[in-house]
């Protein structure tokens, strides 16, 4: 029971952001679609970016070696991807956050349309670090089931 809960709380987190961001593109930023997320100026979020795609190619080689081996030797490995998008999509929650604090602190705008933007993005980051943690542990426990 204990290995499915390592698969279990990142889908969970998956859909949870993955729901947040498809609410507030829905109810407040139609328009947006998800290219805008790519074609930001803001190069924090084009790096969290970026390494998290890096770190989904390293996932799925190694996720295919340890479904080929399948004696638990890759267990290590998958764990250190499952966690290594934390720390670049947290500064990017943070910094999508920020950015949204920021419009009701230097505006006087208070509607929560002009604030969706940074959260959509920190949503969406989130989401897709979630999805590489839950990929990684899914390969980590179908892995790991040796013979």
């Amino acid at each position: 029971m204990k290995r499915y809960l390592g698969v279990l709380i990142p889908a969970v987190g998956f859909i949870v952001s993955a729901g947040i961001a498809a609410w507030l593109i829905g109810v407040y930023a139609p328009w947006y679609r998800l290219p805008y997320l790519v074609q930001t100026h803001e190069i924090v979020l084009r790096l969290v970016i970026a390494l998290i795609l890096c770190l989904l190619i390293a996932v799925l080689v190694v996720g295919a070696r340890a479904l080929v081996d399948r004696r638990g030797r890759f267990n290590r490995e998958l764990l250190a991807l499952a966690l290594a998008p934390v720390l670049p999509a947290g500064l990017e929650i943070y910094n999508g956050v920020q950015g949204s604090r920021y419009f009701l602190i230097n505006s006087n705008i208070v509607t929560f349309a002009d604030r969706a933007p940074p959260l959509i993005e920190a949503s969406s980051v989130a989401a897709f670090a979630f999805f590489v943690a839950a990929l990684a542990m899914s390969f980590r426990l179908l892995g790991g089931r040796g013979r």
